[in-house]
């Protein structure tokens, strides 16, 4: 079966990874491991919007969506989910808690001698 073009990308894009490819129910669901650190992409067809999930040695660390903007291209939301895969396997990670009245956990890794956000990038820090 053919892969949609916004999957078939985000496989080429990640393709220095470990990856795995099923369907069900009419979403895609793309495993990038590397080493003991995996991410699950869950990609539901027709909708913008994405799961994630992160493990360690199988073991869930934390899960996110992450709904794109209208207007947005395929091409940017698939270097976008690229960006927090990468961000995720190839940096050390750790869960933050944030806020003082209204605490919200975030999933961080450590870049460029700081923790930031896995779903900023650097121009978005800047």
């Amino acid at each position: 079966m053919e892969q949609p073009r916004h999957i078939a990308s985000l496989l080429s894009s990640l393709a220095e990874f470990d990856i795995e490819v099923t369907v069900a129910k009419g979403a895609h669901r793309v495993r990038v491991q590397r080493g003991s650190k995996a991410t699950e992409v869950l990609w539901p067809q027709g909708l913008t919007e994405v799961f994630l999930g992160f493990t360690i040695d199988g073991r869930a660390v934390y899960s996110d969506s992450a709904e794109f903007y209208e207007g947005e291209s395929q091409l940017e939301q698939v270097e976008g989910v690229a960006r927090v895969v990468r961000n995720y396997l190839l940096h050390e990670v750790k869960v933050m808690q944030s806020g003082s009245l209204l605490k919200r956990k975030e999933l961080h890794s450590f870049r460029d001698g700081q923790w930031q956000s896995i779903f900023l990038s650097q121009s978005d820090e800047a």
